[in-house]
């Protein structure tokens, strides 16, 4: 599954970034992120790995956000959400 956009209720530049982390932290208030992997970057797209699950096990849910840099703003972010062992792709 992914996602090419995300609701930014009208902001822009990083005010973005924390909007879905921080609704998620406040629906499933045990549930933390781990970054999975080093983040990786290069000539203006980075990707990030994730995890998402109950603090201090392991992750439930897991993906990718990949960024594009357009100038020095963001011009795209995607969210790609692994299958999980219940979903069928």
């Amino acid at each position: 599954m992914a996602y090419s956009s995300i609701q930014t209720l009208g902001m822009k530049g990083t005010q973005v970034l924390p909007v879905r982390p921080k609704a998620l932290s406040k629906r499933f208030r045990n549930f933390v992120f781990t970054e999975r992997r080093e983040i990786q970057a290069y000539n203006g797209v980075g990707k990030l790995d994730w995890g998402f699950g109950p603090t201090g096990t392991k992750a439930i849910l897991t993906g990718i956000d990949v960024l594009v840099m357009k100038g020095d703003k963001i011009g795209a972010l995607y969210t790609f959400i692994d299958p999980t062992a219940s979903s069928s792709v």
